[in-house]
């Protein structure tokens, strides 16, 4: 079964989408959509909300590596 993320761009790269409910940094957790259409939604709802740029976003295969960390 495949499997998607969103990407955010950053001044080093791409670094994945996470989630916490924690405020520890090791209790962050790659968002993961098993239906790209899935996270294209959350995505647009992302850009939506905070008014960002979409260009700044990307949705990938789950294998695809983060050039960067954020959080």
């Amino acid at each position: 079964m495949q499997a998607f993320k969103i990407q955010i761009r950053s001044v080093n790269g791409w670094s994945d989408l996470k989630y916490s409910d924690s405020e520890l940094e090791s209790e962050r957790i790659t968002e993961t959509f098993f239906k790209k259409q899935e996270a294209i939604n959350e995505m647009n709802d992302i850009v939506k909300a905070l008014g960002d740029d979409p260009n700044d976003y990307r949705v990938v295969n789950y294998l695809t590596p983060e050039d960067d960390n954020l959080y």
